[in-house]
C-alpha cells in the first residue's frame, strides 16, 4: 500500500485548517481541530494494531466520524 507523501500531509492539513477557520473564524477552528486530529490519531492506531495497515474502509469510517464530530461541533460552537 503507498501512504501519502510528507508534502500531501501538510497540503491537505492547511487546506482543512482554512476551511475550519472560515467556517467557525479563527479562535474557534482550534477547537474544532483538536478533536478531528484525536479521531484520526485514534482510527490509525486501531487500524494498525488490529489489521496492520490503513484500507480504505478505515479511511471511510474515519470520514463518517469526523463528518459527525464537525456537525456536532458546528452546532455547539456557531450556537453561541
Amino acid at each position: 500500500m503507498a501512504w501519502p507523501t510528507l508534502r500531501t500531509d501538510w497540503v491537505v492539513a492547511a487546506l482543512g485548517a482554512i476551511v475550519l477557520a472560515f467556517g467557525f473564524g479563527p479562535a474557534k477552528a482550534i477547537l474544532a481541530a483538536a478533536p478531528l486530529a484525536l479521531i484520526g490519531l485514534m482510527m490509525a492506531r486501531l487500524a494498525i494494531k488490529q489489521i496492520g495497515e490503513q484500507t480504505g474502509d478505515i479511511l471511510g469510517a474515519f470520514e463518517q466520524l469526523a463528518e459527525t464530530a464537525m456537525l456536532l461541533m458546528a452546532g455547539s460552537l456557531l450556537h453561541s
